[in-house]
This record gives structure tokens, sequence and C-alpha cells, in this order.
């Protein structure tokens, strides 16, 4: 979800109360009002729902809403992998024999099971970047193509003109984003307008990041809830 807060002054009360709400795992802060969630959904009907309430936490206007696409996973977990999960949750690069320590298993099948899950499309890795020590301007870019065959075209155009893209998401058919680091705003709004003039984009938003919030207090929540007790 990409959407602004109505009052600046209430963006800190909206995000704490938006950390809340069930589902969300990401929320991106905008220099301004505005903010983009990532956070995962059921069904239609929950999404429908939580789209509002995230609205209405901002009091903002309609959100630009859109879904991301990821492997799809055959793999049943086992209690023993949500284990392993939930002991890397803080740090995935804790060593294999800390968590073999910390669940009582071998090290070895630590590594096999997460081996697996890797390559089951259970689990991926992302990195938290610290936007706040970056030299620059770290932008956000949200842009929307609603032709297939000329969406293509753009994301390709963007990915191989602007080389200093750190991040991008093309899997949606309507939108999409790109983590870009520029020497100053002039640099950026060039860029922006370079994107909006491309055939087939109908709109540009650029937000200058903040803060990168990740959020793991539900999916924590979701792990208790599946680890069986000893």
């Amino acid at each position: 979800m990409d959407l602004k807060v109505k009052d600046e002054e209430e963006k800190e009360r909206a995000i704490a109360e938006i950390r809340r709400v069930d589902g969300v795992i990401k929320i991106l802060d905008f220099r301004g009002q505005g903010l983009q969630v990532t956070l995962y959904h059921q069904n239609s009907d929950a999404l429908k729902r939580k789209t509002e309430l995230i609205r209405s936490i901002c009091n903002s206007p309609e959100p630009i809403v859109w879904e991301l696409d990821f492997p799809l996973s055959n793999m049943r977990m086992t209690n023993t992998d949500w284990k392993i999960v939930q002991n890397m949750l803080e740090d995935a690069r804790k060593s294999l024999e800390d968590v073999s320590k910390s669940i009582d298993l071998s090290a070895r099948t630590v590594e096999r099971r997460l081996t697996l899950m890797k390559e089951r499309f259970v689990t991926y890795l992302q990195g938290i970047p610290n936007f706040k020590v970056f030299a620059g301007l770290s932008c956000v870019f949200l842009v929307c193509s609603a032709e297939q065959k000329k969406k293509k075209i753009v994301d390709r155009n963007i990915l191989s003109k602007v080389h200093r893209t750190e991040l991008a998401n093309t899997s949606s058919k309507k939108y999409s984003t790109f983590v870009m680091v520029f020497d100053n705003l002039s640099e950026a709004d060039e860029v922006t307008e370079w994107i909006r003039s491309l055939d087939g984009v109908e709109s540009v938003r650029m937000g200058i990041m903040r803060e990168l919030i990740v959020v793991q207090d539900w999916l924590r929540d979701e792990m208790s809830k599946r680890i069986a007790p000893v």
C-alpha cells in the first residue's frame, strides 16, 4: 500500500498503530506525509478490511494497493522447521552451531532443513539497510503502467538507464517499485520526469526514504501457534 498521512504531525502515532495491524511486515517511512506498507492477507475480504483500517488510521485518501508475486511453496513445514526459523528471526546470519544448541538439534540437521526450506521457497532473506547513514538521497519510485507489453519495456528501460538502482520489484501486473540512490534532489527530480515521459507510464510517485521499519510482532505470534509444546 502507498498512502499519505493527512497530518504529518500525526505520522509517528499512525506508524505505531499500523505496526499492530495483523499481517504488516514492513513500513517505509518517507520524508513528508508519505508511507508505504507491505502486508500479508488471507483473501480479498481480508485485504479490503486491512486497507480500510490502515487508510482510516492515516486519515488518508484512497491508497494505491497492489500485489507482489512470490514463488509458491508446496512444502509443509515441520515443528522442527518452525523452531529453526523462530530462532533465526532476529538474526538470519546466526551460526548453525548456536541454532542447534538453542533447539537441541545437530548442526547438520539444521543445515539440511534450512537448505530444503530455501530450495522449496519457504523462507527468504531480506537485508535491512540503514538509510540514515546513506550518502545522498535514497528514493523509492512507484511506477504505474497498465499495459503489460509497455510495462515490460518501461521496466527494462528504467533498470538499464539508472545505474544506481539498489532494489527493484516488477512482479505486479500494473505497478513497479525501484529504490534508487541520488547525490541530490535535483538529480532525483530529473529521473522522475524522465520516467514520467516514457511511453506506457501512467503515473509516478517518488518518496525520499527516512526509515525502513521491519515489523515482526505478528510473525512471532504466528510461529508460536505453530510450534507444538514439548
